[in-house]
């Protein structure tokens, strides 16, 4: 159970899926999903390890608080051992062939296997992307 919890308290954790595909939208330029797969490795990554909170610098500064919130919830049931429990093996991968959608400052990626439905929303903030969580 504690490994659907962790999956819904983190966002990004959710926020890839194996939909195929690179970009979508028009406009959307390689750089544009690049940055995006780029700024979900390393959340996710941050996620997983000894420091979840470097996740939280990957968030607009609306989300920061939302970001430090689950944090500490992701922690109180088990941090980095949860975490990897809800990891698929392959979500790298699963980041490496997710379908970005960008329309212009913002963009969205699918969930995880497990995230049925839910998307990752982005944000484009001085020509950096970033994650943007929906405060609680």
């Amino acid at each position: 159970m504690n490994k659907y919890i962790a999956l819904m308290l983190v966002p990004v954790a959710v926020g890839v899926a194996a939909c195929g595909g690179s970009s979508s939208g028009g406009s959307t330029t390689t750089s544009d999903v690049q940055q995006i797969k780029q700024v979900t490795t390393q959340q996710v990554s941050a996620l997983a390890s000894d420091k979840p909170a470097d996740a939280c610098q990957l968030v607009t500064k609306a989300s920061k608080t939302a970001c430090m919130k689950q944090i500490l919830m992701l922690k109180a049931l088990g941090g980095k051992r949860i975490v990897l429990a809800a990891l698929p093996h392959d979500w790298k991968h699963q980041i490496e062939v997710a379908k970005v959608i960008v329309n212009g400052n913002t963009a969205t990626m699918p969930g995880l296997a497990g995230g049925k439905g839910r998307l990752t929303q982005y944000q484009r903030v001085d020509g950096h992307w970033l994650v943007v969580i929906a405060s609680s």
